[in-house]
């Protein structure tokens, strides 16, 4: 289902960009002690502003680089939290 929005979106999103980007979605989403979630516009925003990155290589999410977690968070405590989850998860 996600595929399909996103593809409504973003039609020429690459698949290999748009699997990195759905599964680090999802990964953020289970993240614990978070209040509010991101959402499936959270998720367009923030691959807008990934391919508005011309550094961006989606290559570094597999390996728990998240940029822009601000588009993805919209609560300061959550932010946080994500931030601190994803360091420790990076060792």
């Amino acid at each position: 289902m996600m595929r399909t929005i996103l593809g409504v979106h973003f039609p020429s999103l690459g698949s290999d960009l748009m699997d990195v980007c759905i599964q680090s979605f999802y990964h953020l989403r289970d993240l614990q002690a978070i209040e509010k979630k991101p959402a499936t516009r959270e998720l367009i925003n923030w691959i807008r502003a990934l391919q508005a990155d011309p550094d961006f290589d989606h290559k570094n999410l597999g390996r728990g680089n998240v940029p822009y977690l601000g588009v993805l968070f919209k609560k300061s405590p959550d932010f946080t939290q994500a931030v601190s989850q994803l360091r420790r998860i990076r060792g």
